[in-house]
């Protein structure tokens, strides 16, 4: 597996309060620019060592409330060998058309990822709050005028898994290349939201997969655990959940997880040797491997296209090596 994914949170900064957010404190410190800078010569480094191909998410919180350290960062990436490309992930309500124009020339940013819950703005604001909607529609039009590729995040929960086959025909009149969705892993500000049942999950799940061969332009990404089981025989969907395989997700302090839904310490960008960490740390090595699974994601055919959720198991079970507790096999 050539790509290596970090994901990378500059803040925890957030100008919006959102109800399924797994942040719900903004007291964690930030690495300064030139902690930062260290951290991504380091990383590109490893990636150098490893024979693999970098591929970054900068996000936060909002990662535009460090606009300056944020542009010079991507500007560092652009000139290392092994950085392949990065994207900007953001709620969409700082982008306005000087910052469009500040993001214009960043040669290996590929895509800017935009949030949001539904097609009706109503639903859409009562979880990210008011004139959400709005900001996010200006954001895609700003952003589409100059050429850039537009994708969706959405956070399937219980507050708005209704809405996922309207929000997909609406994105797609929008003119956006991708939207993609994540489940609610019930942490920070979300814990107070209950994750959907199997047979919701089930639900939606497959109402996705029925409308991506529907729309004329966005593109539906199911790359994640679970979605293979909604049609078994279509090897283009499902993936095993990342973490430990090809993942990392850096804190703004510099903390390392395996995944931004495994909150779990494995270390600390500005004094670790990634190297040694990622062959030698003893809760990477056991992700790694089917026989330490549990419950029935031990033994299961769709092991390497999917093997659970290990954020989801670990909120509902304490255990990260459980079985993901939303899995309706």
């Amino acid at each position: 597996m050539k790509k290596f994914n970090i994901t990378w949170d500059i803040t925890e900064r957030c100008n919006k309060r959102c109800r399924h957010c797994y942040i719900d404190t903004e007291n964690v410190s930030e690495l300064n620019f030139s902690e930062l800078d260290r951290a991504l010569t380091k990383i590109d480094s490893t990636l150098g060592q490893w024979g693999k191909i970098g591929f970054l998410a900068f996000t936060g919180g909002e990662a535009l409330l460090r606009k300056d350290d944020l542009l010079s960062l991507m500007k560092r990436a652009d000139a290392l060998p092994n950085i392949c490309y990065y994207q900007l992930l953001s709620n969409g309500s700082l982008i306005s058309k000087e910052i469009v124009e500040d993001l214009i020339g960043f040669r290996k940013l590929g895509t800017i990822q935009l949030s949001l819950e539904s097609s009706s703005s109503e639903v859409n604001d009562a979880i990210r709050g008011d004139g959400s909607f709005e900001e996010t529609l200006r954001a895609i039009k700003l952003l589409k005028e100059k050429g850039f590729k537009v994708t969706i995040s959405t956070t399937i929960s219980q507050l708005n898994y209704l809405d996922i086959a309207s929000l997909i025909m609406w994105v797609d009149q929008q003119g956006v290349d991708e939207i993609g969705f994540d489940r609610l892993i019930p942490s920070g500000q979300g814990k107070n939201i209950f994750p959907l049942s199997k047979e919701e999950l089930l639900q939606v799940y497959s109402v996705i997969y029925n409308l991506a061969s529907r729309t004329k332009r966005v593109k539906v990404v199911m790359r994640r655990p679970l979605f293979c089981l909604t049609s078994p025989d279509d090897k283009e969907i499902g993936a095993m959940c990342s973490a430990g395989l090809n993942n990392l997700s850096i804190m703004p302090d510099g903390t390392i997880y395996p995944c931004r839904w495994l909150p779990i310490p494995i270390g600390n960008i500005t004094s670790i040797d990634i190297d040694h960490m990622w062959h030698n740390n003893d809760l990477l090595t056991k992700l790694r491997k089917k026989k330490e699974r549990k419950g029935k994601c031990y033994g299961c055919s769709f092991f390497l296209r999917c093997g659970g959720c290990r954020g989801m198991a670990y909120f509902h079970n304490g255990d990260y090596l459980a079985e993901d507790p939303q899995c309706w096999l």
